[in-house]
């Protein structure tokens, strides 16, 4: 039994790792510094209010002008419709695209020895 419980709490961390989705996107913006400090919205489904989006990076590409970014995806955005905005202190950008975030599999339930 302390072996099947050693092997559950050694495996929970990968389990939550692999469910860790990423969104990213690009961004145009005059400089990286200026990317990064946009404020991110996500609209989820056919929400009319944004979630601000926190811990976003940005980084350069080879492409002047247009940036990386991205963020560890929240839950709520699994199986929904995606859409971003950026915004500063002149205002808020429109809607992007709809994106269709995709589900995640299910987890592995009734693990055993056969």
């Amino acid at each position: 039994m302390k072996k099947i419980l050693v092997l559950i709490i050694l495996l929970c961390p990968l389990v939550l790792s692999a469910q860790t989705a990423k969104l990213a996107w690009d961004e145009a913006a005059p400089s990286l510094v200026e990317a990064s400090s946009y404020t991110y919205k996500a609209y989820v489904g056919a929400s009319t209010t944004g979630i601000v989006l926190t811990n976003v990076v940005c980084v350069v590409t080879t492409t002047t002008g247009i940036f990386s970014c991205s963020i560890t995806a929240p839950a709520v955005f699994v199986g929904n419709g995606i859409r971003l905005t950026a915004s500063n202190t002149i205002g808020e950008s429109a809607k992007s695209a709809n994106y269709p975030f995709p589900n995640l599999p299910a987890v592995p339930v009734n693990l055993r020895a056969e």
